[in-house]
């Protein structure tokens, strides 16, 4: 009988059951009955499933990667006498597959990382470059209407200087988190310098833009909370992205300046920056 005949949602619950068949061993053959026997004695449901289908010889051979189980490779039903050929065949099989989907995960992982802020979990400065010159390009264009936000972390010089970096790093986890908070669909986060991120919003109406500006500005002094200055440009004043950028940057530097006004303790220790 075809292994495809037993592939049932029993035969998938019923895998969890090889890692202990296989415990630290390569592979898990039954080529008899005796097999069958001493198998039952470790996974009786998977057994009976096998023996339900009609099921005489199987190997089975996991996929490891970074020594984690990823998955399986199996064959059933073969002449018994083909043992050691197919052993042979799913070992190297196993080998090849197990290598490929670790060279996968890493370059994953290392795109991952090459893109990613490991402090706050958003985008990085590499990957806020990449993305505009993809706009610019022609190659992944943002999509229009688009929207842009420049954020400024207020007065973390003056916490690194009196509270340690760990505060500072802190703060700008917490504006990070912020951020994530009144996000919606297809908005881009990027943290483009130590304390400064942007935030790009693909297909964003000036309405829907108008609102996002509104939470962002009711958010942006909150109690307890960490404080920053926020500027905007709308595609529908640039539709350049790098122009709107500009734009946005010039106008965070306004509200800030307004908040120093307002919080003088913290204005000293900027412009020693």
């Amino acid at each position: 009988m075809p292994m495809e005949s037993f592939l049932t949602e029993e035969f998938y619950a019923v895998i969890e059951t090889w890692p202990r068949l296989i415990n630290k061993s390569i592979c898990f053959v039954i080529t008899c009955d005796r097999d069958m026997d001493e198998a039952y004695k470790i996974a009786p449901e998977w057994i009976d499933s096998l023996r339900y289908a009609g099921v005489k010889s199987l190997v089975i051979y996991p996929l490891r990667s970074d020594n984690k189980t990823i998955g399986y490779i199996w064959a059933g039903n073969f002449p018994t006498e083909k043992t050691l050929m197919i052993k042979e065949m799913l070992g190297l099989t196993s080998f090849i597959l197990s290598a490929e989907v670790a060279n996968d995960q890493n370059v994953r992982k290392m795109k991952i990382m090459s893109s990613t802020d490991l402090l706050t979990g958003v985008y990085n400065r590499n990957a806020m470059n990449n993305r505009i010159s993809e706009d610019v390009s022609g190659i992944n264009l943002i999509r229009k209407p688009f929207g842009v936000f420049f954020i400024d972390v207020n007065g973390l010089k003056t916490i690194n200087d009196t509270q340690g970096h760990l505060a500072g790093d802190n703060l700008l986890k917490d504006v990070a988190a912020t951020l994530k908070e009144l996000k919606g669909k297809n908005i881009e986060i990027y943290r483009v310098g130590g304390d400064e991120f942007l935030i790009i919003t693909p297909g964003m109406s000036p309405a829907e833009f108008l609102k996002l500006e509104k939470e962002f500005m009711n958010n942006c002094e909150r109690p307890n909370r960490a404080h920053f200055a926020v500027g905007s440009c709308h595609s529908d004043e640039h539709d350049d992205i790098r122009k709107a950028m500009q734009k946005a940057d010039s106008r965070m530097y306004e509200v800030k300046e307004k908040y120093y006004s307002r919080h003088p303790e913290y204005e000293w220790h900027n412009k020693l920056v």
